[in-house]
């Protein structure tokens, strides 16, 4: 009895890291910033939302950096919202955000964050130009559907688009398939 509760504690503490990996990295980019006492500000805000563990503002790029505490469900109207209360313009949101690619009713490519399985519509800039309904180019649409079929986790660096009654959508810069 007592090896099967040792056995079992050891791989549940294995899987929580897993668990807890969703969004790797937020860094903001922030205008209005013009003074080293509006950095200040700002970074106090940013403090006090629950999942933000540090905020390194950085005046001149106009950027701010996030980490997050472990564990904490992050929430992306919860940092809009305190950017506004701090008196700023939030203008972009990058990301890096581990998950899994599932395909939704339409047929668009949506990445699955571990964890919180918060989703993201995925796009990238060339979808605008592109007459056909395709959202990503066919070399990254590729490469994503390869991961889905394998069925291996991917991570993607993008900028986050909030969209009226739909998930958030991540315009892609940048995948890499883990292995």
């Amino acid at each position: 009895m007592k090896k099967i509760f040792i056995l079992t504690a050891i791989i549940f503490i294995s899987l929580q890291p897993l668990a807890l990996a969703e969004i790797n990295s937020v860094s903001l980019e922030v205008k209005g910033l013009s003074c080293p006492f509006c950095a200040l500000g700002l970074e106090k805000q940013l403090k006090k939302v629950k999942a933000v563990e540090k905020a390194d503002v950085h005046l001149k790029k106009g950027r701010t950096d996030l980490t997050l505490k472990p564990g904490q469900p992050f929430e992306l109207k919860t940092i809009q919202r305190a950017v506004k209360e701090a008196g700023f313009t939030l203008e972009d949101i990058y990301v890096e955000i581990s998950g899994v690619i599932e395909e939704d009713k339409a047929g668009m490519l949506v990445l699955v964050s571990t964890g919180d399985n918060e989703r993201f519509l995925l796009f990238d800039e060339g979808h605008k130009e592109n007459e056909s309904k395709e959202f990503l180019k066919a070399e990254v649409k590729d490469q994503l559907l390869s991961a889905k079929q394998a069925k291996k986790m991917v991570v993607v660096n993008g900028v986050i688009h909030e969209h009226a009654n739909l998930p958030f959508g991540l315009m892609v810069e940048q995948v890499k398939i883990e292995e």
